[in-house]
This record gives C-alpha cells, sequence and structure tokens, in this order.
C-alpha cells in the first residue's frame, strides 16, 4: 500500500570532533522514523556533507555546497566539544556559516555543546577560544543545550527533536499522543533501557570470556571493571530523571563494589585470585537484575 509522507531534511552539522554525537543523532532519526513514520506520514532524513558532497569547478566549492544543503534543509542539529572548524572566508567556519543561513532563513535550529572533560593539551587553543565566543552568542539566543555524555545527549536530543517536528508537522491530537513531549520522552526512556542493557550484557561477556581463559595477571580483569564503572556513571544522569530512588540507590552500592574491586589485592595464595572473579561474577548478577528492573520499570510507566 502506498501513501504521500512529508518529508523533513535535516542537516546535522558539527566539526570533526564529535563523531560519536554525529552517530548519535542518525540513530535517534532513524528511531523516530520507526515510531512516527507510519502514524503521522511524516520522514526525517539526515544530511550530512559526507553523503551530500559534490564537486563544484568554479567558486568556493566548500562554500557553495555549505550555502546549498541549507537552502534544501529544514531542520539543523549543531554539535560541538572542543572544535569549531575551518575558517571558510565568510564565516568561522562552515558548520557556523550553516547555522547562519538557517537563522537568515528563520529555520529550527538546534545546538548542542559538549561538557565532557577534555585533556587541555589536546586542544587547539585558538579554535576553543573561538568556540567559547560562538558558544556565548548562542547563549544570549537561548539557542544551546549543554550535556555531559552521550547518553544524556541522546535523551535530550530524543526528546527535543520529536517535540519539534510533531509541531511543525502540526498532527492531531487522535494521531499521536496528546502531549508531545511526554511521547517523546516516553520513547527516549525506552532507548536509554536498552542501550543500558546492551552495555551491562556487553561487559558480562567480556569478563566471563576473561575470567574463562583464567589469567595470570588481574589486569585486563581490573581494566573491565573500570571501563564499566566509567560507562554506568555516564547513564546515572539520565537514568535518575526516569527511574525510582530505589533502583538509583542499587546502581550506586554496584559503582561502589565496582570501584573497590579495582583495588582487589593479589596474594600469593589461590584464594584471593579466585575471589576477584567470585566478586566480580557476583556483581554482573547484580547488575543483570537492575537492568532486569530498569526494563520493567520503564515498561510499567510507559504503559500507565
Amino acid at each position: 500500500m502506498t501513501f504521500q509522507a512529508t518529508v523533513y531534511r535535516i542537516l546535522i552539522a558539527s566539526p570533526n570532533d564529535v563523531i560519536a554525537e554525529r552517530k548519535t543523532i542518525q540513530e535517534i532519526i532513524s528511531s523516530w522514523n520507526a515510531t512516527y513514520f507510519s502514524k503521522i506520514k511524516a520522514l526525517l532524513l539526515p544530511v550530512m556533507w559526507e553523503t551530500h558532497l559534490f564537486q563544484e569547478m568554479s567558486g568556493r566549492p566548500k562554500v557553495i555546497l555549505n550555502i546549498q544543503i541549507a537552502k534544501d534543509c529544514d531542520i539543523l542539529i549543531g554539535a560541538f566539544w572542543t572544535r569549531i572548524g575551518t575558517v571558510t572566508g565568510f564565516a568561522e567556519s562552515g558548520t557556523i556559516e550553516e547555522i547562519k543561513e538557517f537563522q537568515k532563513a528563520g529555520k529550527p535550529v538546534m545546538i548542542y555543546f559538549s561538557s565532557v572533560p577534555v585533556v587541555q593539551s589536546s586542544i587547539d587553543r585558538k579554535q576553543y577560544e573561538k568556540l567559547m565566543k560562538f558558544m556565548d552568542e548562542c547563549l544570549k539566543q537561548g539557542l544551546v543545550e549543554r550535556y555531559d555524555s552521550i547518553p544524556d545527549f541522546r535523551e535530550k536530543l530524543s526528546r527535543q527533536l520529536a517535540s519539534k517536528i510533531l509541531k511543525i508537522h502540526k498532527t492531531t491530537a487522535d494521531e499521536t499522543s496528546r502531549d508531545p513531549d511526554e511521547t517523546a520522552k516516553k520513547e527516549s526512556n525506552d532507548m536509554i533501557s536498552q542501550k543500558f542493557s546492551d552495555l551491562i550484557e556487553g561487559y558480562h561477556l567480556d569478563w566471563t570470556s576473561e575470567k574463562n581463559i583464567e589469567p595470570v595477571s588481574l589486569d585486563d580483569g581490573r581494566q573491565i571493571l573500570k571501563e564499566l564503572t566509567r560507562e554506568i556513571l555516564s547513564f546515572r544522569v539520565p537514568l535518575v530523571k526516569i527511574i525510582s530512588k530505589d533502583l538509583i540507590e542499587n546502581i550506586d552500592q554496584i559503582i561502589s563494589k565496582l570501584e573497590k574491586l579495582q583495588k582487589h589485592r593479589l596474594y600469593l595464595d589461590r584464594k584471593s585470585y579466585t575471589d576477584f572473579w567470585k566478586l566480580g561474577d557476583e556483581i554482573f548478577t547484580s547488575l543483570d537484575g537492575i537492568a532486569g528492573k530498569v526494563r520493567k520499570y520503564i515498561h510499567n510507566t510507559k504503559n500507565r
């Protein structure tokens, strides 16, 4: 069965230091399409310079490309961390030029700035200073949203993009939820729950594989625990907004156990070695249980 649909072209504009964010934006767009396409007959099409680049024989190729893409798109999503991009001659960077084109046309602009810590010696100081100046300008215009992790970015953009598209599309109450923000929030919560569960499952497999080879050293096991702790901490911010206080307390207890086990001392006796893996197994069993509770809690909330 065929039907007509409205296509909204979403320009993903960012420098090259936010690769994870660009991938996340594409995932969010794909998730939105899966949820809303058949319901409201609207499709989001991600547009990036990587996939829409063409060769110009004359003029300023990249600038011409930026302007043409900006004119053809409906919404711009921009993400920044430490860089502002390459100077074009008319703007601080191609990304900034795209944003200004959108603003001149009166089109929606959604700009996100990362608060993720960075090693100062690794950044381009001039780029960073220009970025801070641009961020100040955006703050004055009320265009900025801050995020401190990829899960936090995913949660905020999922909710805000869905809300914006639903309002632009002017859907009726019968076609979608009476509260677009609430519908988007619930879809975002489902995504966070799934990502959290996948995270636990992936690290559990890594842990079991490492334990089964019976390594002489505990270094790799400790590294798995260290990375897992960091990942769980990155999820804590979005999770604290959507699950019960008791579940958050359980997660905090697990984090404490993970940090303690990373300091586990290995003695000459076999017991200290086996205790390390045994305690790790117990932690992962608890994490599996928590992941199940998170899924159940969000599912119950969604169906209220």
